[in-house]
């Protein structure tokens, strides 16, 4: 059996946490961490190998996108995710031009969640485990 995608849901709404975490470990192929705060993010970051982060936009943009400046730097064979609401979509374009791979709308359906997840991760779990 292969090992599971490791995913870290980065994000201080903790009904938000608790949809993403259960959406995606209910697939038996994702081990998913959560975090509140941007401190908690990098304490996991530097204790697991992630294959993807998914992080609230409003932690990713704070004090000018230092947190994902420093993923994208750190951690270059992890895929991030930016996640907000669609009033947020500007500043989530500005951190796909920085390197992030991407963003979802909240609110965001099961299905739709695991399908993107899904879509990213298909490769990453093999390039951060070499």
């Amino acid at each position: 059996m292969s090992e599971k995608v490791r995913i870290l849901i980065v994000d201080p709404d903790e009904d938000t946490q608790d949809f993403f975490f259960r959406a995606l470990t209910t697939k038996n192929r994702f081990q998913c961490f959560v975090a509140s705060r941007k401190e908690e993010a990098r304490d996991i970051l530097n204790a697991f190998p992630i294959d993807l982060i998914l992080i609230d936009i409003g932690i990713a943009e704070s004090s000018n996108f230092a947190l994902l400046r420093e993923i994208l730097s750190r951690w270059t064979h992890t895929v991030v995710l930016l996640s907000g609401s669609i009033h947020q979509t500007r500043h989530m374009k500005d951190a796909v031009s920085m390197g992030a791979h991407g963003y979802i709308i909240k609110p965001i359906s099961l299905y739709s969640l695991r399908k993107i997840v899904e879509s990213y991760t298909r490769e990453t779990a093999t390039v951060n485990r070499m």
